[in-house]
């Protein structure tokens, strides 16, 4: 195991944040929420917290593998990260605009 885990750990983490991710929005169509649309970015306030915890998560979770020299793992792990902060902020930001 190294400083920051194993890779196979942080593998099994992040599908697992994933598997409930995608989860996510057909565990809110089956309670009928009425304030969340993810078709057309609508995202009422509590919900969009939610999805910023995960986009967080995402970032904690990956973020200390961009410390490492260049590599595959690094350079995945910064994608994620960037892509993680921009969707969160999206989030966010169409949670107060809708």
């Amino acid at each position: 195991m190294s400083k920051y885990g194993s890779d196979g750990l942080i593998t099994r983490l992040d599908f697992e944040l994933t598997e409930w991710r995608y989860a996510f929005p057909t565990s809110l169509k089956n309670i009928n929420l009425p304030d969340f649309n993810e078709d057309n970015g609508h995202f009422a306030p509590a919900i969009a917290s939610v999805l910023l915890f995960y986009f967080s998560t995402l970032i904690l979770l990956r973020q200390p593998f961009i410390r490492r020299t260049a590599s595959r793992s690094s350079s995945t792990s910064q994608q994620i990260c960037a892509s993680a902060a921009t969707r969160g902020i999206q989030a966010l930001l169409f949670s107060f605009i809708s």
